[in-house]
């Protein structure tokens, strides 16, 4: 089984409470495993059609569709059968607390406006770190997930199957 390992410019940026984040804009780029990962991860998909491996189906995920894989779980990420278009991910890995389960049901979520706009909001307050890679404190991340996973269990209860518009 493959086994992502952070370089040491993020190694260091984790071990120090922080995430990282990246934007991958190449088809190629957006293609990881079935694999784990040293770190957990939070993948939201801004243009193209992907899919996510939640460790026992590829499910797909359009633009504005979020997924949450916890770290040593398999997870994978690909394009689309049939997509040929551009891609954009943002990337952003991270170490989350050792009880952190925020609930999220596992693959794809599409975001609803207002939870697209509150990731936006999350990822422009990006700062850079001495090596020149964009972070966020880890704890914002944690929370944010916290509080979809909150919006979206209504929904789920309901059958609806996405996040709901209310932030309680």
């Amino acid at each position: 089984m493959n086994r992502w390992r952070p370089p040491w410019e993020i190694q260091a940026a984790l071990n120090a409470g922080l995430a990282v984040v990246q934007h991958k804009k190449k088809p190629r780029q957006a293609k990881v495993g079935p694999a784990t990962s040293d770190a957990d991860e939070l993948y939201a998909v801004v243009r193209g059609e992907l899919q996510f491996y939640d460790g026992r189906r590829w499910t797909h995920a359009p633009p504005r569709a979020a997924a949450w894989f916890p770290r040593r779980k398999l997870y994978g990420i690909r394009p689309a059968p049939g997509s040929a278009g551009p891609v954009q991910v943002v990337s952003i890995r991270f170490r989350a607390r050792k009880d952190f389960a925020p609930g999220l049901p596992r693959g794809a979520v599409r975001l609803p406006a207002p939870w697209w706009r509150r990731f936006l909001e999350l990822e422009s307050r990006c700062d850079f770190d001495d090596k020149g890679q964009r972070v966020l404190l880890a704890a914002e991340i944690e929370s944010f997930l916290e509080r979809l996973a909150r919006a979206v269990a209504p929904a789920q209860a309901r059958g609806q199957g996405r996040a709901g518009e209310a932030d309680p």
